[in-house]
């Protein structure tokens, strides 16, 4: 478990981190659910635990009220809640006012620190996700990444599945492994603090994005991947979010799909890399996943 440390009087009771929830009266935002537990009351009465979850801590939450609901939470699915503490026994625990189920956790409030850290395979990885977000500059890119990793379709495969099925990081949560083992190589070769370094990272984060619709944890392709390449699905995935960067930012997001979507040395068709960020994500590509290999 990651711990952050924070101000308890500084703590927004609006979207905090879980580990800081115990030092307010009310707090609510959207989470995902790590799991939930039926249970009744001295009296028989029955009411749910939910078990909401960031990159930080665990928090349960409580309800008799989500019978109607109740087919619409599963785990890792997003949900938006209202919560306030009580106090009984000398242990502080937390009543939920609300619980909605949701789809997808609006644009606005995407942010990586909110991914379960049950869900990942390697712990480590993600500290260093977090790390690498942190270290982008320039925040309409850092909302890019954040609004593109937070979807429902994306997020959950994105942490755990394999980069490859026969070759390099071929397990469960390669794909983020290898990721940010690109990530790693290619700001090597960037200053940090600039417009270009920011480009190199995000590039190099979501360069297999596809990955996330043509692979699955079970180590197979999935129905999509037999028939599509997923260089071909990373502009559908990130179409959104790079339609909203364009409009203030196309030079940016036009360095964006140039990198992804350039040809590879020796390919015969397709623009060759006409930026520095281009090549130096093609290199930093092959050379992780030779090191893997090794």
């Amino acid at each position: 478990m990651i711990k952050q440390k924070s101000s308890i009087g500084s703590i927004s009771s609006k979207q905090p981190f879980l580990n800081s929830v115990y030092g307010l009266s009310r707090f609510c935002g959207f989470y995902f659910i790590a799991g939930f537990n039926a249970k009744l009351t001295q009296h028989g009465t029955p009411y749910w635990e939910v078990i909401i979850q960031d990159a930080f801590d665990t928090v349960a939450i409580y309800s008799d009220k989500l019978g109607p609901i109740i087919a619409k939470l599963t785990p890792y699915s997003p949900i938006q809640v209202e919560c306030a503490r009580r106090k009984r026994y000398d242990q502080y625990y937390f009543i939920a006012d609300m619980v909605s189920p949701i789809t997808e956790i609006p644009a606005k409030n995407r942010h990586v620190s909110l991914i379960p850290y049950s869900l990942l395979v390697d712990g480590y990885d993600l500290p260093r996700l977090l790390d690498c977000t942190s270290k982008i500059s320039f925040a309409p890119l850092q909302h890019f990444v954040h609004s593109v990793l937070l979807q429902s379709k994306v997020m959950v495969p994105f942490i755990r599945n394999p980069a490859s099925i026969n070759f390099h990081h071929n397990i469960l949560g390669g794909l983020l492994t290898h990721s940010l083992g690109v990530v790693d190589l290619i700001a090597k070769e960037f200053t940090h603090g600039t417009t270009e370094y920011d480009i190199a990272i995000t590039a190099a984060l979501l360069h297999d994005i596809g990955k996330t619709q043509t692979f699955s944890t079970s180590l197979n392709r999935t129905a999509l991947g037999s028939v599509a390449d997923h260089d071909s699905l990373t502009l559908e995935i990130c179409a959104q979010p790079l339609s909203d960067l364009s409009n203030e930012h196309p030079h940016i997001a036009n360095q964006l799909r140039h990198a992804w979507t350039c040809a590879s040395p020796k390919a015969r068709y397709g623009f060759t890399p006409q930026t520095r960020v281009a090549k130096q994500l093609q290199i930093a590509d092959s050379l992780n996943a030779k090191v893997y290999q090794l």
